[in-house]
């Protein structure tokens, strides 16, 4: 297990990012704060496309995957970071690039997500989380969303005609989508472009680089489920985990709850005073 917990955002930092996202744009509010609940990856949301086709610790395995990708592919040696220390490890890469949708109009069917998982984790269906704060408000935010790309068009082009409105009132939170391809992308964005926009939010937020990447959304929610005390096997469940030695990394104490620590313990000595 890493010696090390993910980094991931205080309660006040989260709300603060999603207020900026939801002051620049509808769109990026939902991307945001769908990517959190559900503890997605960037890559499982939106488009994007990459050449990397795995990372391995032995070139073996390297080389199998390689097997498997087919013509066009190779294993090359680089050194990665990994838990604070330098590894030799074997990329696969393949000429031709794996380009993933992210979530599709057939993706979300009544009040519910699902999802395949990268990386080799698991499918997951969960529910569009409610909550008493508007920013939290996930099902609030798909609705305004798909309403307003229902009377602006998916571009901000012309309103709709009423009869194309009238069939919104469907019980699916999709209300109608005006993709009718069920395969189709519902975010026509890159994940570059998402990480600019997170890191323009989060620096207006103030929030530290070390915070200033959209993947500390998926670290946060697992972080706060395992500090709220929900069972390991369920935090697992909701990651889409295939390992629990994966999700038990979110059980480490964070290097923000450690320096907070070691401030109290030396400010409370007596021969400090």
């Amino acid at each position: 297990m890493p010696m090390r917990a993910p980094v991931s955002l205080t309660a006040e930092e989260l709300l603060a990012v999603l207020a900026k996202a939801r002051e620049r744009r509808l769109r990026d509010w939902v991307i945001l704060l769908t990517t959190y609940w559900h503890a997605f990856r960037v890559s499982e949301v939106v488009l994007s496309s990459t050449r990397q086709r795995g990372l391995f610790y032995t070139r073996e395995k390297a080389e199998l995957r390689c097997a498997e990708v087919g013509p066009g592919s190779e294993v090359r040696e680089v050194q990665r970071r990994i838990c604070g220390k330098l590894r030799h490890c074997y990329l696969v890469t393949s000429a031709d690039p794996l380009r993933r949708s992210g979530l599709t109009a057939d993706a979300i069917e009544g009040q519910e997500i699902t999802q395949q998982r990268l990386k080799r984790s698991e499918e997951t269906t969960q529910q569009l989380f409610e909550h008493d704060n508007p920013l939290l408000n996930e099902r609030l935010a798909w609705r305004e969303w798909m309403a307003q790309r229902e009377s602006l068009g998916k571009k901000g082009g012309a309103k709709r005609p009423k009869s194309s409105r009238a069939k919104m009132q469907q019980n699916n939170i999709l209300l109608q989508n005006p993709q009718p391809e069920p395969d189709s992308p519902l975010f026509s964005i890159s994940r570059s472009q998402v990480f600019r926009i997170f890191q323009r939010c989060a620096a207006e937020a103030g929030l530290p680089r070390r915070k200033r990447h959209p993947h500390v959304l998926k670290h946060t929610i697992l972080t706060q489920l395992t500090e709220s005390g929900m069972p390991l096997p369920q935090v697992q469940v909701h990651a889409g985990h295939r390992s629990l030695a994966s999700t038990g990394r979110y059980t480490l104490a964070s290097e923000d709850a450690v320096s907070q620590a070691v401030g109290r313990a030396i400010s409370s000595r007596q021969e400090f005073r």
